[in-house]
């Protein structure tokens, strides 16, 4: 059997729930609990993980319990212990360049200024993986970036985020449903509100 690897990326402990950086671990969480299951650690790997289905596949849902700058190493140790190809394996990260509401969907690209995926490509030594990235903008002026990634969403921003990681879960699903070409071209520059706005039409 063939499995996929669906990767979040986030930081562990309490501390760090629901911040924009873990927005990753809460897309995860919320395709685990559309399939009834939950995610557990185990010993000897670091992250959390279960085996479910994901779409039409079979699929491993992973959220590394390293700190985001040694995502890689989990990911790396998943795909080693599952036996997973590289091309097999998508990353839902934050984007802080993307404005809240909006997801783009990409098979390969460069880590940007994400340290999570830039763990990622030097643990695999390669950037050929897919990755969803999940619009947390804009930071407001003045604010130091690592304040603005490490805080949590406004109050008046909790519904919609809870929205967008429900359309990020519906995402990936549809990765490993229609295809990444469909997805993105169904996803990519659609805002939270163009989706809305198409399904009343």
């Amino acid at each position: 059997m063939i499995l996929k690897l669906v990767v979040g990326l986030g930081n562990p402990g309490p501390e760090y729930e629901h911040t924009r950086h873990n927005i990753g671990f809460d897309v995860v969480t919320c395709l685990a609990s559309r399939q009834a299951v939950a995610l557990k650690k185990g010993f000897l790997f670091p992250g959390r993980r279960v085996q479910t289905r994901c779409g039409d596949e079979a699929a491993i849902l992973l959220m590394p319990t390293t700190f985001m700058n040694r995502s890689g190493e989990a990911v790396w140790k998943a795909m080693r212990r599952w036996k997973i190809e590289i091309h097999d394996v998508i990353v839902i990260v934050d984007d802080v360049e993307i404005e809240l509401g909006s997801l783009k969907v990409r098979t390969k690209g460069s880590a940007g200024t994400h340290n999570g995926l830039r763990s990622m490509i030097d643990w695999l030594q390669s950037d050929q993986f897919a990755r969803l990235r999940v619009g947390v903008g804009p930071r407001p002026a003045g604010e130091q970036m690592i304040d603005f990634v490490l805080g949590r969403f406004r109050a008046d921003e909790d519904l919609k985020v809870e929205k967008v990681v429900d359309r990020a879960a519906d995402a990936v699903e549809s990765f490993f449903s229609i295809g990444p070409n469909l997805t993105m071209s169904r996803y990519n520059g659609c805002t939270l509100e163009d989706a809305v706005e198409g399904e009343r039409r």
